[in-house]
């Protein structure tokens, strides 16, 4: 009896036990790239959780006082200024549906500004409008092992090019494999064929003018 008591009472714990949830935060950067160099494009501050992503709406502003004018000898005062990002409102998403949500701030009595359609969001990341929304391809790529920012990730190629043909772009998909991770990529269609994995980023070359872009995960936390 003692033995049926214990088993019934860890049976009972486990079926009791909420399956655990990772939610993340992270930042989406995106880069122009050349044969020697990449200039940085903007940042992008996210927030994973289940099936939502915030998305925080940042606005730089200059903190300080600009020199006074020059001195009767030529000299100047040092200019004493730095830059403050402030969150201007906050974008709720979901994968499940095209609307976006816009709040005033990320507070539990937060406010809310906007609603709309995912292509009609003026600021943040911009979405395609939904005939555009594009899906990864199948058949099924095995994703390949990289580091990206000390994050583990994978990628895959979308498009290859074609020289002999007159293309000469290539398309990457950058992956994590974390299950339930959500991304601005995946709620605007990106979704790779194993729920394991999550679309994550994009980097594309053309081979022609020698030029691309990168939009790459950095600062991944729970």
């Amino acid at each position: 009896m003692r033995i049926i008591y214990w088993v019934l009472l860890i049976l009972c714990l486990i079926g009791c036990s909420t399956p655990k949830t990772s939610y993340y935060s992270y930042k989406l950067n995106s880069y122009i790239i050349d044969s020697t160099s990449r200039r940085w494009l903007s940042t992008i501050n996210v927030l994973s959780f289940d099936d939502y992503l915030f998305e925080f709406r940042m606005t730089p502003s200059l903190i300080g006082e600009m020199p006074n004018k020059p001195k009767f000898n030529g000299t100047q005062d040092a200019i004493s200024l730095s830059i403050e990002i402030n969150t201007k409102g906050v974008y709720l998403l979901q994968n499940k549906n095209l609307n976006y949500c816009e709040l005033d701030s990320f507070a539990a009595q937060s406010k809310i500004v906007k609603t709309g359609k995912l292509w009609q969001k003026e600021f943040g990341y911009r979405f395609d409008s939904s005939d555009l929304m594009r899906h990864i391809p199948n058949p099924y790529l095995k994703p390949i092992d990289t580091l990206i920012n000390n994050i583990n990730c994978y990628y895959i190629t979308v498009h290859k090019p074609n020289i002999s043909a007159g293309d000469f772009k290539e398309i990457k998909a950058i992956l994590v494999k974390k299950p339930r991770f959500n991304t601005l990529f995946k709620i605007g269609g990106s979704v790779f064929s194993d729920k394991d994995y999550c679309v994550v980023g994009m980097c594309g070359y053309n081979f022609s003018n020698k030029d691309g872009f990168v939009y790459e995960i950095d600062s991944l936390r729970p």
